[in-house]
């Protein structure tokens, strides 16, 4: 790859013929000889520039890669800005299986301590029997009123700590702007 005021040129060969393209540009020479094409391709970037600095228009050419290289490649801030991002969803995540693995945990426990108390010296049907006739219970029994109000009110304390950091989150799902968390 070679560089004629900054853009980049591209040399090929098809057969007999070379060919040069500034790809920046859109513009593309032949030639008998890589001289002959580099100079076609250097006459006509020169009559396009020149076209556009007659009209006015040259600051809507396309900048060359020396111009463009000034630009920093990557944006320092904006990385960081993810990276904290991706951090603070990494703990809510692991607090949040943390905590649901304790629960899951202390309930397969209780449940299992339970039955194994309620079945202690059954076997068979009598067993089946048991287990069956504590689903039908369980299906029937209707809870208090005042115990799904604490969970609610429960589940109510715990969304609204952890959505602030939901809404922090919702550009990287698509939201161009972080969600009101006090919003319904």
């Amino acid at each position: 790859m070679h560089v004629s005021n900054g853009y980049s040129i591209q040399i090929k060969v098809v057969g007999s013929r070379f060919y040069a393209l500034i790809p920046e540009l859109c513009i593309i020479a032949e030639g008998d000889s890589i001289a002959a094409a580099y100079t076609a391709l250097e006459e006509k970037r020169s009559q396009i520039v020149a076209a556009y600095e007659k009209a006015g228009f040259s600051e809507q050419l396309p900048k060359a890669r020396t111009e463009r290289a000034s630009k920093p490649l990557l944006d320092v801030r904006a990385l960081a800005m993810f990276s904290a991002k991706a951090v603070v969803v990494a703990v809510a995540i692991g607090l949040s299986g943390a905590m649901l693995a304790r629960s899951a945990q202390t309930t397969i426990k209780r449940v299992g301590q339970e039955v194994v108390e309620a079945t202690s010296g059954m076997k068979g049907r009598q067993f089946w029997a048991k287990i069956g006739d504590g689903i039908v219970r369980a299906a029937e029994n209707e809870r208090d009123p005042a115990y799904e109000e604490k969970i609610r009110q429960s589940l109510r304390v715990i969304v609204s700590r952890y959505q602030p950091f939901a809404a922090e989150l919702s550009p990287l799902f698509g939201c161009s702007t972080p969600r009101d968390p006090k919003a319904p």
